[in-house]
C-alpha cells in the first residue's frame, strides 16, 4: 500500500535525523507523546524500509571514495614536506583518470 504524506516525511526526517525515530516522527508531524510507538510501527512497514534503504545506499555511493581522498591527501602532505608537489600532481591525475 502507497505511503500517505506524513508517513513519507517520517520516513526522509528518519534518515535527517540520524535513525532517531522519535524525532523524525514529531517533525513529520506525529503526536510528541505517541511519536516513540509511531516510529516503532511506522519502521516495520516495508515501503518506508525502502526510503530508508534507498538514502543509506546513496550515503554508501557518495562517500565510497573517501578512502582514495585520505591517501591522497596523506601523498599530498608528504610531498609538501618534500618540497616536490610532483607527487601529489601525478597522483591526482592519475586518480581523475581512473574516475572518468
Amino acid at each position: 500500500m502507497p505511503l500517505n504524506e506524513k508517513q513519507t516525511r517520517f520516513a526522509h526526517a528518519y534518515v535527517a535525523c540520524g535513525g532517531n525515530g522519535r524525532a523524525a516522527a514529531i517533525q513529520a508531524g506525529y503526536s510528541h507523546t505517541s511519536a516513540a510507538k509511531r516510529a516503532c510501527d511506522l519502521l516495520k512497514v516495508p515501503e518506508v524500509q525502502n526510503i530508508v534503504q534507498t538514502h543509506r545506499d546513496a550515503v554508501l555511493r557518495a562517500t565510497e571514495n573517501f578512502d582514495i581522498v585520505e591517501e591522497l591527501i596523506g601523498l599530498y602532505r608528504m610531498s609538501v614536506a618534500s618540497g616536490s608537489l610532483a607527487v601529489a600532481h601525478n597522483a591526482l591525475a592519475h586518480w581523475g583518470d581512473c574516475r572518468i
